[in-house]
């Protein structure tokens, strides 16, 4: 099968090139991006600005945008590593004694200058890049008992937690999503991953691991710490959830065709035939359907509706957007009878909300992958009448009819007899407890 068109265009402040499908061209260029130019000799300056001075316009922006502090941190028991995702948690370290360890180059607001960091720097200058002889420094020097991640397939904290190991420092990740990066990454890629520990959604992401042979000193599954705390919220303040909806589906937007999944062709047109399957049945059996968005900004949202339009131009849809508690997902799957989508993670999360999913791999390709095969899955592409006949019977039956047919175990899709919230908390103090 061909593969479609992609458009290469710079962002509007010149310091990024993207690659989109060539129909999200004219979304792109309306918000301030500009045509990749075709001039030979032009495209090779500004790779070449792109590839090499780009970062030191970065550097030059840190240390303009950056508060200087001309001292050593100071001392803390716990860090979170990336102050990406950092949201859910704030919320389980909540009254700990904590701090966030920013290691994204773009996220950087403060910077630490010490006699001991500078020396530290200069002493294994060549040994690592300056970056990570940083953030080994401001570790060693605020001296937590854990460093904590929730973002685990960050590449820096695999370095950082490889030079911390066997020392009293304890490191810890925490799965926030599907790792179908695992699965298609190239065994160079798959070399450098190295987790101490590792927080997991159940034995499915272990065996996924173990598989490509990465370096996970140690695995504990225990489900979806996100799913947990949302069932916290809704408990804290009280609300009421029903199936109001007989349908969620999972807005996954990809608009970039060389983003995730960039090297199965015509992955985004798959995407877009689950959701003109799934609003077509939905229109055509008089079924009340909610569409949940992925983005929680305005922008996003706009590059979310632009992407579907190309795919469902026959049906007005609407995106319920994300509101800025953070569980928007969380209570429209709560709120519904089954869960459709892709390869989102909300497809197994729904599992511990005792909702009913269907998985829609329409690509065919083996590097998108589901916990389980049969009544819960399609691993290629089906005409509608199949679609349409499956979704019916998952619709007539309820969770322990539909739990019962899984041929796999649904701890094996994700961990539910856990609770993330105070597995971690538990952790954290023990860890802190440690006698040094």
């Amino acid at each position: 099968m061909e593969k479609k068109q992609s458009a290469n265009l710079l962002s509007p402040n010149f310091n990024e090139k993207i690659s989109a499908h060539a129909f999200m061209r004219e979304y792109y260029l309306r918000i301030g991006y500009h045509d990749f130019p075709k001039i030979k000799l032009i495209q090779y300056l500004l790779d070449i600005y792109l590839k090499y001075f780009r970062k030191i316009r970065l550097i030059i922006q840190i240390l303009f945008n950056s508060k200087f502090i001309f001292k050593d941190p100071s001392k803390k028991k716990i860090l979170i590593y990336d102050c990406e995702n950092t949201r859910y948690l704030k919320i389980v370290l909540e009254n700990l004694d904590y701090d966030i360890l920013s290691t994204r180059i773009n996220k950087i607001k403060k910077i630490f200058i010490s006699k001991n960091i500078l020396i530290y720097i200069l002493r294994h200058f060549g040994k690592r890049s300056i970056k990570q002889n940083y953030i080994i420094s401001i570790i060693k020097l605020t001296n937590p008992k854990i460093v904590i991640t929730h973002v685990d397939n960050n590449p820096d904290f695999h370095i950082t937690s490889k030079y911390f190991y066997n020392k009293k420092i304890k490191f810890v990740a925490i799965q926030t999503a599907n790792r179908g990066d695992t699965v298609y990454r190239s065994d160079k890629e798959i070399s450098k991953i190295f987790i101490p520990e590792y927080l997991c959604f159940s034995k499915f992401d272990e065996d996924i691991h173990r598989s490509r042979n990465c370096d996970i000193k140690k695995y504990t599954n225990i489900g979806s710490l996100n799913t947990h705390l949302a069932l916290n919220y809704v408990k804290l303040n009280k609300i009421k959830t029903n199936p109001m909806y007989d349908i969620c589906l999972i807005s996954e937007p990809m608009p970039a065709a060389d983003g995730d999944y960039g090297h199965i062709e015509n992955y985004q047109e798959k995407l877009g035939l689950v959701a003109k399957y799934t609003h077509r049945f939905a229109y055509e059996n008089n079924l009340k359907l909610i569409f949940s968005a992925k983005g929680n900004e305005r922008k996003q949202i706009e590059e979310e509706i632009f992407f579907y339009k190309n795919y469902l131009e026959d049906y007005e849809f609407k995106l319920s957007q994300q509101e800025p508690h953070g569980f928007s997902t969380y209570l429209n799957m709560m709120n519904s009878k089954v869960i459709i989508g892709v390869i989102s993670t909300s497809l197994r999360e729904a599992i511990i909300l005792k909702k009913k999913v269907l998985s829609c791999n329409f690509t065919g390709n083996k590097d998108v992958i589901f916990p389980s095969n049969g009544i819960c899955n399609f691993s290629k592409e089906i005409n509608y009448e199949e679609f349409q006949n499956r979704l019916t019977q998952i619709l007539n039956m309820d969770f322990e009819e539909y739990k019962n047919k899984l041929p796999k175990n649904v701890e094996y899709i994700m961990n539910t007899k856990i609770d993330p919230i105070k597995f971690i908390q538990n952790k954290i103090n023990s860890y802190i407890r440690l006698e040094t």
